[in-house]
């Protein structure tokens, strides 16, 4: 299947080039600048404008709560502000708010949905998923201890691979599966092609802030995105096991587990023969009965009823078998073979496929070098060029460890970008990408790509830390300014 060609300008487009942290303005703005300010400031004197004042004590406080903990603050909070004149009050309100419960559950509640999280399968009877909430209440947990940016990634794309001993990085890779499920249709190929379409383009816009999933049925119309590059990636989630919650116990509950099921299973065991006894007594009388636990003790022997109670007494003294807790998680199934389903058919397979990043990203694919009739001639080509990010070298078939990795590369030129882009838009209203899932061809520009690409490597960096960059931007006077433009402002910047 022949591939378009990825050009040199197609690399060079802004979002596709890699992340490098740009040198702070040197500006003169007295005292301590945030860097946030310093590059508004700069494009501000570029175009002869002039920041607008502070916001008065109240607006901020309520501004601030509302977007950390997505509540409004108390009376008590308002008159402690008001009555706090010291110059650091400000940065003691961010700093309590980010330590709340309720940042977690608000900043929990944009990712979710994102993650395109629900309780239910979202199909006709639409029934419960009766696990999803620890998915939910992994995501809560993590924004509230600050898990590093590149651990948040990782877990959620392979948290099962990358850390097996650990259950709560198992209940990560439920972003995996929180889209709509249709188990009620007859044709469980087509259910399964359905779901690994919609997570693989999940994957896509939410990570890489791309259009992924419009390559299913044919290239991309506008980015550099083929369809066999949406199968490769979809292939890394070809072997999940995806119709069943699996079991996500901690070793000390499988020990537990096992220590009680070893003390109860020989004397189930043998209830079991007196009952199978019993029961074939009473069809051997009557073929029809379906008898009761009263018929089944009636049928015994006296000696065996006497021991029938002595066993339901001893199992009654001993502690009761735990049961294993289940979850919502993906899980590696089966070895499957990846193809390109023609047109989008998954009944019309076409070429192998194996796992590999996107071109336009990676300069060297991973994967086998026949995955395409074209592959040979454009691996050659593409190491030649020595653009993009590079696959790590992996041993047999790339994995979603592999993806997870390469996901979380600090020089990675979209993740870090689009995620900071995020934080930016939940608090401004915009992006600095007015797409925030989408920095492909058909998406916007950044109106600040220094600032962007500023906040991107503060992210990356060291893995990263969320409520560093909340408290970055709160703490801007960019953020804290009042939100009355005036005219003259307003008409130059439309």
């Amino acid at each position: 299947m022949k591939e378009p060609p990825i050009s040199q300008a197609d690399r060079e487009f802004w979002s596709f080039r890699s992340l490098v942290r740009p040198a702070v303005p040197a500006l003169q703005m007295g005292g301590v600048a945030n860097p946030i300010d310093v590059y508004l400031e700069q494009r501000l004197r570029e175009s002869g404008l002039v920041a607008l004042e502070g916001a008065d004590k109240v607006t901020l406080l309520r501004r601030v709560t509302f977007d950390l903990i997505g509540l409004p603050p108390t009376p008590e909070e308002i008159a402690a502000v008001l009555d706090d004149a010291a110059p650091e009050a400000y940065e003691r309100v961010v700093d309590r708010l980010l330590a709340s419960p309720g940042y977690g559950e608000r900043w929990g509640e944009h990712w979710l949905d994102l993650a395109r999280f629900a309780e239910t399968d979202g199909f006709e009877f639409d029934a419960v998923r009766p696990n999803a909430w620890r998915y939910r209440d992994w995501v809560i947990e993590a924004l509230n201890s600050d898990l590093p940016f590149d651990r948040f990634v990782q877990q959620q794309i392979a948290g099962d691979e990358l850390w097996p001993d650990d259950p709560q990085a198992a209940v990560a890779t439920g972003f995996l599966l929180c889209g709509p499920d249709m188990p009620d249709i007859n044709d469980q190929d087509e259910r399964r092609h359905t779901i690994l379409n919609e997570l693989a383009g999940t994957v896509g816009s939410v990570f890489l802030g791309l259009s992924v999933g419009c390559a299913q049925c044919h290239d991309h119309k506008i980015d550099p995105i083929s369809q066999p590059d949406f199968y490769r990636l979809r292939a890394f989630f070809d072997r999940g096991d995806l119709f069943k919650d699996h079991p996500i116990a901690t070793p000390d509950e499988r020990t537990a587990h096992e220590v009680a099921r070893k003390a109860t299973a020989p004397l189930e065991k043998e209830l079991k023969q007196l009952d199978d006894a019993a029961r074939k007594r009473l069809r051997e009388q009557n073929p029809d009965l379906q008898p009761t636990a009263a018929d089944l003790k009636g049928a015994l022997t006296e000696d065996e009823r006497t021991r029938r109670d002595e066993l339901a007494t001893e199992l009654s003294r001993l502690p009761k078998v735990p049961e294993l807790p289940h979850g919502r998680v993906f899980r590696n199934g089966a070895e499957r073979t990846s193809v390109v389903a023609i047109r989008g058919d998954f009944k019309r397979p076409g070429p192998e496929v194996q796992p590999a990043f996107l071109r336009i990203v990676d300069s060297r694919r991973l994967g086998s070098q026949s995955d395409l009739d074209s592959d040979r001639g454009r691996n050659r080509r593409e190491k030649e060029e020595k653009v993009g990010l590079e696959a790590q070298p992996t041993t047999g078939r790339p994995t979603r460890s592999d993806l997870a990795r390469w996901l979380t590369r600090p020089d990675h030129p979209l993740v870090p970008r689009v995620m900071a882009n995020r934080l930016w838009q939940f608090h401004f209203g915009e992006g600095l990408c007015r797409s925030p899932s989408d920095f492909g061809f058909g998406g916007s520009e950044p109106t600040h790509p220094e600032l962007l690409d500023w906040l991107a490597s503060e992210l990356a960096n060291d893995g990263g830390s969320l409520k560093r960059l909340h408290r970055l931007i709160v703490t801007s006077a960019a953020y804290q300014r009042a939100a009355r433009p005036g005219s003259d402002a307003a008409a130059r910047t439309r």
